[in-house]
């Protein structure tokens, strides 16, 4: 029997016995940093998963735990695998994330944030070059994609490409970053 699970069940289960936020429930706080992290500004769902860490220090990591099992034991769960691969990008594992997210797109053929978060964990890990190919496959998919135009104009900047990067990087609303 297949059986899958929603990231709201994972997160209901990781919160059980938890102590309360001064905001948001922990379940609802990783949900909405997992929404954000697939918005036009996924660094939002990244300092939430910051402030989780700051305030539940073990949560990120059993959020963690409880999806590479989930992925270990379901390897075409797309969702998983994204969701994984974010926890990875920011508890800076970015080697790490960059491989989930390839099986993430293999899975996935058509999501253009695994693509675009496979790069830009390329990206972070050191292999620029590397990082190309994934996000352009992003702005194949969704032309005007605003973190793989970012990330690709990234690439571009670190590459000495000035003139490709100013492009990119004012098309995706950052040339105060050039």
């Amino acid at each position: 029997m297949n059986r899958t699970f929603s990231l709201g069940t994972i997160v209901v289960i990781l919160g059980f016995g938890m102590p309360a936020l001064a905001g948001p429930a922990p379940d609802a706080a990783i949900q909405d940093a997992f929404r954000l992290s697939r918005s036009a500004v996924p660094e939002q769902g990244w300092a939430r998963f910051q402030r989780l860490q700051a305030t539940h220090p073990g949560l990120p990591a059993r959020t963690m735990a409880t999806l590479q099992n989930r992925t270990k034991n379901h390897p075409d769960d797309g969702d998983a695998l994204f969701h994984l691969g974010v926890l990875q990008v920011v508890t800076g594992a970015p080697g790490d994330a960059a491989a989930t997210f390839a099986k993430a797109t293999r899975v996935r053929p058509q999501d253009a944030y695994a693509y675009a978060y496979q790069g830009f964990a390329l990206l972070e890990s050191g292999a620029a070059k590397s990082a190309e190919v994934p996000l352009q496959m992003a702005l194949k998919l969704d032309p005007k994609h605003p973190f793989a135009t970012w990330a690709l104009g990234q690439v571009y900047y670190r590459q000495g490409n000035r003139q490709q990067a100013a492009r990119l990087l004012n098309q995706a609303g950052h040339s105060h970053l050039l």
